[in-house]
C-alpha cells in the first residue's frame, strides 16, 4: 500500500487509492489532482468496478483497464473523464485495494 500511496504523490495523473473490506470502503486516499471525491467509508463498491470483481473471487485484476467514470464518482454535475483502475486482493488481511486514474487529465 506504501507503493501505491507514493505513486498518487508522484504522479502527475488524478488517482484515488481504494480498500476495501467485505465489499464496504474501508478507506481511500488521492493524489491532490483527483478532484471528484470518492464515495464516502462503509459505501458499498460498485458492482461494475475491478474492485468489486477481485472481492467476487474473479481473481486479481492487476493488467489496468477502462472503467466507466460513474463505477468511482458519484456526484451531479461532474464531468465525467475516462478512468484507469487496477485492483488486487490482500488476502493476509481480507481486503482488496484498487488504484483509480484519470491519464487524460493531467494535473497543470
Amino acid at each position: 500500500m506504501a507503493a501505491a500511496r507514493r505513486m498518487l504523490e508522484v504522479n502527475r495523473e488524478p488517482g484515488l487509492l481504494v480498500v476495501s473490506e467485505a465489499g464496504r470502503l474501508l478507506w481511500a486516499d488521492w493524489s491532490a489532482g483527483w478532484r471528484w471525491g470518492c464515495p464516502p467509508r462503509g459505501a458499498t463498491i460498485h458492482a461494475d468496478s475491478l474492485h468489486a470483481a477481485v472481492e467476487r473471487g474473479e481473481g486479481d485484476c492487476l493488467r489496468p483497464a477502462h472503467v466507466d467514470f460513474f463505477t468511482w464518482v458519484d456526484r451531479i454535475g461532474a464531468s465525467p473523464t475516462q478512468l484507469v483502475e487496477s485492483a488486487m486482493a490482500i488476502p493476509s488481511v481480507g481486503q482488496v485495494m484498487s488504484l483509480v486514474w484519470a491519464p487524460d487529465r493531467h494535473t497543470q
